[in-house]
């Protein structure tokens, strides 16, 4: 099973901006590690026969196998204008490029 180290969660906290207690930290040490040990054990069911979807709100109706599984109705995917950029950007705290500017997260020079 994954283990989430103390250090890598005051680091996802100090990324998130959280203060973190000793007691979260431990706690959140032990919830985060059996967490990705449920991903470990659902990374080893065999899916090959799963007909993969195309989107996550599938329309099964009274049939559920495979082949009969439809997307469900989506809006028509039709290019319409959007909102001008002043009206989004009023509400931010820096602007740079007419882009929102928010501070680094990653370290500089930190691999992509």
């Amino acid at each position: 099973m994954s283990k989430v180290s103390k250090d890598e969660i005051r680091q996802l906290g100090k990324l998130a901006r959280l203060s973190l207690s000793a007691a979260e930290i431990g706690s959140l040490e032990h919830e985060l590690s059996s967490i990705l040990g449920h991903m470990e054990n659902l990374a080893e069911v065999n899916t090959s026969d799963v007909v993969p979807m195309t989107h996550a709100n599938m329309s099964t109706g009274a049939d559920l196998r495979p082949e009969n599984l439809q997307p469900a109705s989506l809006r028509p995917d039709i290019a319409q204008p959007s909102l001008a950029v002043e009206s989004f950007l009023t509400s931010a705290s820096r602007i740079q490029d007419n882009c929102f500017s928010v501070p680094p997260v990653l370290p500089s020079g930190a691999s992509k």
